[in-house]
């Protein structure tokens, strides 16, 4: 997948535009520094847990199969520091899907970051085969299932749990994200 160009700007006038690449694995290192500006309930929102993240699981986030997965990072261009990231597997299954996750520093939200991020996985997406992206979200995160929607996402409540809400997006439909 080729690079996704950067921002054009960030909403704050504060910040350099953030650099969209794929996630690598020497950014193995950087997830501590990234860990520690995102709070425990942007961590539970996105792992439904707010432990914190062992080492094992950070590699196993850094290094994927790019043949059925696609990872981005958001880095800052002063310092290379990660700002957000974001995955999508392709799921097994005859249906071509993929599920996304997003995590942005809590300190960066607000600035297009993850729009950006979902932008890139959308496009990256057929490269995997992926022809619908979809996502678990926790019922009481509200700010992620707004945004879900400002992209284009259906939402609708996950029938194994009522605490969870499935978003579901086919690609290449009339869509914010695409």
């Amino acid at each position: 997948m080729p690079a996704t160009p950067p921002l054009p700007s960030l909403a704050s006038g504060r910040l350099p535009a953030a650099r969209i690449r794929r996630l690598r694995p020497e950014d193995e290192r950087l997830y501590p520094d990234f860990l520690a500006h995102v709070s425990a309930e942007d961590r539970r929102f996105r792992f439904f847990s707010a432990a914190e993240l062992t080492p094992h699981q950070i590699s196993r986030f850094t290094r994927y199969d790019p043949a059925s997965a696609v990872a981005l990072a958001a880095v800052s261009p002063d310092d290379g520091a990660l700002w957000g990231v974001a995955r999508l597997h392709r799921l097994d299954g005859p249906v071509r899907e993929g599920e996304f996750a997003v995590l942005v520093r809590t300190d960066m939200k607000g600035h297009g970051i993850g729009r950006a991020l979902m932008e890139g996985l959308c496009r990256g997406a057929p490269t995997i085969g992926v022809e619908r992206v979809v996502g678990l979200i926790l019922s009481e995160n509200a700010g992620m299932m707004a945004f879900a929607r400002e992209l284009g996402f259906d939402l609708t409540q996950d029938p194994a749990d009522p605490n969870l809400v499935r978003a579901s997006a086919r690609l290449g439909e009339n869509r914010q994200a695409a």
